[in-house]
């Protein structure tokens, strides 16, 4: 990604997030800030039970990273938390009908 003339590898910031310890997964995109101008976006998931804070995260990645190549914006996802499976029944969706080429029209011979 080119950030005001540097180049910078999504995957090196990466793996210096995921050195933070409340970080279980962080995936760095690039932000258009203008039709020639890129800035670094930073999607990161909390390790389950933890919190994130933006300004922390900043300050981390400004102490192991080059000034262009911490991101400009951190998005901190919510995880999700999965009960029980969930099944079509549960949620009362029907079940899908087999598939069946009966009633269908030969498009060629």
């Amino acid at each position: 990604i080119d950030v005001g003339g540097f180049k910078v590898n999504p995957l090196e910031v990466e793996a210096v997030l995921m050195r933070h310890p409340d970080v279980r997964e962080a995936v760095v995109v690039p932000l258009p800030f203008s039709d020639t101008v890129w800035r670094l976006k930073a999607v990161v998931l909390p390790q389950p039970g933890r919190t994130l804070d933006r300004r922390e995260l900043r300050e981390f990645a400004r102490r192991h990273l080059i000034p262009y190549q911490v991101p400009r914006v951190f998005d901190i996802l919510t995880p999700l938390t999965v009960r029980k499976p969930c099944t079509n029944t549960a949620v009362g969706l029907r079940q899908p009908e087999p598939c069946s080429t009966a009633g269908q029209k030969r498009l060629w011979k």
